[in-house]
Parts: structure tokens; sequence; C-alpha cells
């Protein structure tokens, strides 16, 4: 704690000021392959100097922090997953009065999930530098967003076309049809149920709810296994009552808005990585009742959907780094070229 308000107080009354720059606005990931399972982070480090220095050293530092939030034994804890870094400088090197850059690129990993703004839990990263000058160290962070669509689960199988059939307890067949599993949080999950009930059975409704569990993954300090915190919430349902109950069979369309019932604060998007998992499906559930008994019997089943909340699209692209410093919007799909990286004159 003391190194930090050094570094703080080193910060408000040295002057050489630092800013931090990326090439894209946050942090979008390309999908991991066979070949690739990272990718380069490239930006720019500037300093402003009243004066000729001497840098002894720089170091840019990516770091990710999880808090875990509402959850009964490990109220507010926070967990650091990722903490990368890179020495920018082998030898020390002068700066002149001014402005200097200097260009970096730090890998980091594909898998690296999305930041995370919930009522569940938090995950935020930052971007750190850190420069050793006159024998003090001078640091400025930013807050970086990431962006990975590409930890949705099942992700190819959830945009196509899906059905599914089955059996009630041998009393009603069913068959239920999804154009499609993937949904933005802004639209709606559609489907459809077909139920053809034998000829003594009675449907009563149908139910479909949308469900969303969440499960963080902590590390005990007593033990090195992994513990599931789940939570699990509702986030939209109807319910069909059946009127004329003499048909020999039913078609139900369902419309289930995501943010139907929830602030936008406690939907997330379905992902699935080591430190959390996300995950979304429809349980649907067959009221009904056999003539001549006087109980009623229920059966439930559950489809798998995916919701995202990105606001970006999947084929994710990356930025064409030669046009970047012309002012050019142009975007070359999974393009990544190399840095140019800063040379300083003796």
């Amino acid at each position: 704690m003391k190194d930090l308000i050094q570094i703080l107080s080193n910060f408000t009354i040295h002057p050489l000021k630092l800013n931090l720059e990326l090439l894209t606005d946050g942090i979008h990931i390309p999908q991991a392959t066979e070949e690739f399972d990272t990718f380069s982070l490239q930006g720019t480090l500037k300093l402003n100097s009243n004066a000729t220095r001497l840098i002894r050293g720089i170091t840019i530092q990516f770091r990710g922090f999880i808090d875990r939030l509402k959850v009964s034994n490990c109220q507010n804890e926070k967990a650091s997953i990722i903490e990368n870094q890179l020495s920018l400088l082998k030898n020390p090197a002068q700066i002149p009065q001014g402005d200097s850059a200097f260009a970096f690129e730090l890998a980091l990993p594909r898998s690296l999930p999305p930041t995370v703004n919930s009522e569940f839990f938090k995950l935020n990263y930052q971007l750190l530098a850190t420069v050793e000058v006159d024998g003090k160290k001078i640091a400025h962070q930013i807050p970086v967003k990431v962006f990975n669509p590409y930890l949705i689960p099942r992700n190819g199988t959830l945009s196509n076309f899906f059905n599914y059939s089955g059996t009630a307890h041998n009393q009603i067949d069913y068959a239920v049809d999804f154009p499609t599993r993937f949904i933005e949080n802004n639209e709606s999950s559609k489907f459809s149920i077909l139920l053809k009930p034998k000829a003594n059975v009675v449907v009563d409704f149908v139910n479909a709810c949308v469900f969303q569990k969440v499960v963080v993954f902590t590390r005990q300090a007593s033990s090195s296994n992994e513990e599931e915190l789940p939570q699990t919430i509702s986030l939209s349902q109807y319910t069909h009552h059946i009127e004329n109950k003499n048909q020999l069979e039913y078609e139900i369309k369902f419309k289930l808005p995501i943010s139907g019932n929830r602030p936008q604060k406690f939907i997330l998007p379905s992902v699935d990585s080591s430190h959390f998992d996300v995950q979304h499906t429809v349980k649907i559930t067959i009221k009904y009742q056999l003539q001549g008994e006087s109980y009623a019997r229920s059966y439930q089943f559950e489809v798998p959907i995916a919701i995202s909340v990105q606001g970006t699209e999947i084929a994710a692209e990356l930025p064409n780094y030669m046009q970047v410093g012309q002012g050019a919007h142009h975007c070359f799909q999974n393009t990544e070229l190399p840095p140019n990286y800063t040379n300083l004159a003796a």
C-alpha cells in the first residue's frame, strides 16, 4: 500500500506525463484456432517531459480482476485471473523535451473472457504503464473493455434450426421447433411446440421459462479443488392455458423476451470459460390430467440456448494497423500486422 501511495504521489508532482493508447476501442479477441491460441495487444505509451530525461525502465502490464459478489462464503472476494507484463527497454534510454512515443505488443490468450459488470460478479481489466525515471516510479493506468463472442458454448449448432421430440410419461407426444437458439438480449426466444395427447389425457397448460445459471469458480485457501457457486434466476416466462380441451393436437407458439422481466445488469452473455460459466436454457412444463384422476401431473424438459449481449458480431474484426496512423477506418478481418517499434537515438 505504501508503494502504491508513493507511485501516485510521484505521478501527481513529477513533470513527466504518461498516456496509454490502444489501436482499437477496447479489445476484440479473435477466435482461437489449432495454430493460434494467443493474440497480440498493441498500443502506444506516450510521454511528455518538460526536460531531457534518462528513462531507466518501462513496464507494460495487463491485469484482470474478478469480484465475486452476493455469494455466502466469499463476499466481495477479489481475485486476479491474468497478469501479463513486458519490459520495453533493455537498456536506459534518453528522451528529449516534449513528446516521445513507445509502441508495445503484449501477448494475451484468446480464451480471455469478456468484461462483465453485473449483479452477480464483476470482471474488469486494466492496462498499467510504469516508468522508472529520476530514481522514482511513475504509473498510469486505464480501464480496458474486452469483447470475446467466441466463448459461447456450442456456438455453431445453436445458430441452426433445432427440432426435438419426445413423450411425456407416454401420455403426450410432443415436438418442439426453434428457428434458432442463438439470441441477442434485446430479442425474444421464439419457438413452437406441438402436443398430441392420448384420448384419456386432458392438457391444462404449457409453461415456458428462460433460466440463467451463473457459476463462478473459486479456489479455497485450504483446498486446491474448485468450488462452484451457482446462482439461477428466471429471465422471462409465459403460460399458455388450454381452453378447448377436446382437440386431438395443439400447436402453441411462444415468444419470450429475454430482457422482459429483468434489468440489463442481471442479464449475462452465455460464456464457457475456466473462470466462470453462464448457461441459458428454456424450461418447458406440460401440466395435464388423466380422466378419472383427481390430481394433475406435470412433465418438464429443457432446451439449451445462448444469449449474446456483446453488441458485436461473431465475426469480430481486427484493424489493419498499417492504416490506423493514416486515419482510415477500414478493417481487414482477422489480420494482425506487427507494430512499428520506437527507435530512440542515444
